[in-house]
């Protein structure tokens, strides 16, 4: 049985174990807007608390600035309906950080998406309540 929208709300805003969250401080996330959450711990308690959720990408972007954005939905389905959250992301085509820059603009846009839904969303504000 597909859970209700009210209990979808109430579990993924719940706050994840510190373990599931990334370092505050770790090298590779040069922007507050960075994902603090891998996109696979994202995809496992999607799959936990929202079994037959989707996501897709939506739109792919490419700038004359060297810029690569994706446009990435996710979608939870209830047992009063459908929602559905979108998101941006944004990754430069020459940072060497990346192998892929698209798949680096795919994860951010999907970790905003979950975050809309207020997964880990408290994770983005903590620099301003420590």
């Amino acid at each position: 049985m597909e859970p209700s929208s009210a209990f979808l709300a109430r579990a993924l805003t719940t706050p994840l174990p510190a373990s599931a969250a990334l370092p505050r401080r770790r090298p590779a996330r040069v922007s507050v807007s960075d994902p603090v959450i891998p996109w696979y711990h994202a995809n496992r308690m999607l799959s936990f608390y929202a079994p037959g959720w989707c996501g897709e990408v939506r739109d792919v972007i490419y700038t004359d600035s060297g810029k690569v954005t994706v446009i990435y939905r996710v979608t939870v389905r209830g047992t009063d309906g459908e929602v559905h959250r979108e998101a941006a992301g944004t990754a430069s085509l020459s940072d060497a950080r990346f192998d892929d820059p698209v798949s680096a603009a795919e994860e951010a846009a999907f970790c905003k998406a979950c975050a809309r839904f207020g997964f880990g969303l408290y994770l983005y504000h903590e620099d301003e309540t420590s």
